[in-house]
């Protein structure tokens, strides 16, 4: 069984986000790379580790348990993939608050792509520092988006396909 860390003093806030710390749970099958984020995570004021995760299957197990208002996933984990795991949570019955940001190695059209249909709020390569990492949790969080400029252009040229724009440039 794959191990599972959840903080158990990080409860589910009675608090809207906005007024507190936002509650985070961070999914990838890397420790190091998951052991950073999760210490970027909860050394940041505006931000409250809740559970850490090393592969799809518990991080949905913990989101459904948890609520946190974030999950950032790993693209490509076993199990389910974060991409997987943010299609299951917009299709449960009560989804509840939780806001996807997907981290990935790969930042290409169809990888971003598919996560923005998934609903994922914001797509950020593995190679963004922890600050923009916070950063990007924190604006997926409180409403808004949040993709590298590699992904964002991603998203245009899935646009651009999707509408036929490719060669009316």
């Amino acid at each position: 069984m794959p191990a599972v860390i959840e903080r158990p003093d990080a409860a589910a806030a009675t608090e809207p986000p906005e007024t507190r710390p936002l509650r985070v749970l961070v999914a990838d099958d890397h420790p190091l790379y998951r052991q950073g984020v999760a210490r970027a995570v909860a050394r940041h004021p505006e931000l409250t580790l809740v559970a850490e995760a090393v592969d799809g299957d518990d991080a949905l197990a913990l989101i459904q348990a948890l609520r946190p208002d974030v999950a950032v996933l790993d693209h490509r984990m076993p199990g389910l993939s974060g991409t997987e795991v943010c299609r299951a949570i917009h299709q449960d019955d009560d989804p509840g608050p939780t806001t996807v940001l997907i981290l990935s190695a790969y930042e290409d059209a169809d990888l971003v792509w598919d996560s923005v249909g998934t609903g994922a709020a914001g797509y950020v390569g593995k190679s963004a520092s922890h600050g923009q990492i916070c950063e990007a949790i924190l604006a997926v969080g409180r409403g808004g988006v949040a993709y590298t400029e590699r992904a964002a252009a991603a998203v245009d040229e899935g646009f651009d396909r999707l509408f036929g724009r490719l060669g009316a440039r």
